[in-house]
């Protein structure tokens, strides 16, 4: 295939794999998908696109002995893969917003077909983070205000009073020894530890110092906050501090304020809400608690919950909670976990009242077919005498003579 040119908006010495990357891109791709990703990031770690292929051009396809040698071809062979993965791949990241595509038309005049690949540039990662966040991707701007995760901003919003968020502090040596002596702050942390599964650097316990100490979370509310993040696959501390921070914006203050602003920012929430073409507004109290007795109570995921949404709207032709939780009620009890065993039910269902159907039609026949028989005599309308003549006749005979 024709050599394409590799571009990059990101100034690297070395491969560079950014947290942002491995925290919220690599989790839910293709191992292919990464594996492509990563190679052309070490591609572009060795300056060039001919760096790379100087130090690793192995049976490229297409390797024409020139220094600017990169390809489709190339990453193939590389990582034995086929080209149509290597491109399936590209187009999976350039949907992902991670790289740019550039294809060949017949007016270029560049002797590349028309819509042939020609290009491959990576976005800036830390601008996608910017775009979400409201600040750079960077250790530093942990400590500037700002705006709710990506994760959190899709639901309907909640009207609450925005409240303005002290920066984080830098503890002195002083500050973290009186913090260490405090009970209750040392309990958070060793909470912090078990739900992160590691030891807290220096920056994360500040971090959580500066949710105790600065923003003035109640231990529960910090405690919720690190279960609702981990929850969400989340254990960047950064992460976590970002939630923190838009939770102080909007005044959250207790458990149950905390409870109530993120159940209406869940994936969830949003989710049962479109479902049931409900919008302008944010889940009322007791639509929420019905969201969460389905998720968990009944343990269902959000596929299964939509689906009891949408049969309500057929049935009812307006939303209702009521209606939507009796039918997930009776999937709960005949203990449904997935979709596919709703379409199961459905089956049994169907055939059980054809069944039905096939067997009430068919006494229907019966009933028809005896009415009409005897309805041919009118006489046949009562029960019928069932004398013995001869006997008869000899009681006769018997009694004349006497």
């Amino acid at each position: 295939m024709r050599p394409l040119t590799l571009q990059s908006r990101i100034t690297l010495n070395y491969t560079l794999v950014p947290d942002y990357f491995l925290d919220n891109y690599m989790p839910k791709a293709s191992g292919e998908f990464v594996k492509i990703y990563l190679y052309i990031l070490r591609c572009l770690g060795s300056g060039t696109p001919a760096a790379a292929c100087d130090v690793l051009k192995n049976g490229c396809a297409s390797y024409s002995g020139s220094d600017d040698c990169f390809c489709v071809s190339f990453l193939a062979d590389r990582l034995n893969l086929t080209e149509n993965d290597v491109m399936r791949a590209l187009k999976y990241w350039e949907n992902e917003g991670l790289l740019i595509l550039t294809y060949a038309n017949a007016s270029s005049g560049s002797g590349a077909s028309d819509g042939e690949l020609t290009g491959i540039t990576l976005a800036d990662i830390t601008m996608s983070v910017e775009d979400t966040f409201g600040t750079a991707a960077n250790e530093t701007a942990v400590t500037s205000q700002t705006t709710a995760p990506a994760a959190m901003i899709s639901a309907p919003e909640v009207s609450v009073p925005e409240v303005s968020v002290p920066e984080k502090p830098s503890y002195t040596a002083a500050q973290l020894k009186e913090f260490a002596a405090n009970e209750e702050l040392s309990q958070l942390l060793y909470i912090a530890q078990m739900y992160l599964g590691k030891t807290l650097t220096a920056t994360e316990t500040n971090s959580m110092i500066f949710f105790y100490d600065t923003l003035k979370m109640s231990a529960d509310v910090i405690e919720y906050l690190l279960e609702y993040c981990i929850s969400k696959e989340h254990r960047s501390m950064r992460y976590i501090e970002k939630v923190a921070i838009d939770w102080a914006e909007h005044g959250i203050s207790s458990l149950k304020e905390a409870r109530e602003y993120s159940d209406s920012k869940s994936e969830d929430m949003f989710a049962v809400m479109n479902a049931f073409g409900i919008t302008g507004r944010s889940a009322a109290k007791v639509e929420r608690d019905y969201i969460r007795k389905w998720r968990e109570t009944y343990g269902f995921n959000t596929d299964i919950i939509v689906e009891a949404c949408s049969r309500t709207i057929k049935s009812t032709h307006q939303p209702s909670f009521e209606y939507a939780d009796s039918i997930l009620t009776q999937w709960n009890e005949r203990r449904i976990k997935s979709v596919d065993d709703i379409k199961a039910l459905d089956a049994e269902y169907d055939k059980t009242r054809k069944a039905s159907a096939a067997a009430a039609a068919g006494n229907s026949t019966g009933q028809a077919s005896r009415s009409k028989s005897a309805g041919n005599n009118r006489f046949n309308n009562f029960s019928q005498r069932d004398y013995n003549y001869d006997e008869l006749e000899t009681q006769f005979v018997s009694r004349e003579l006497v």
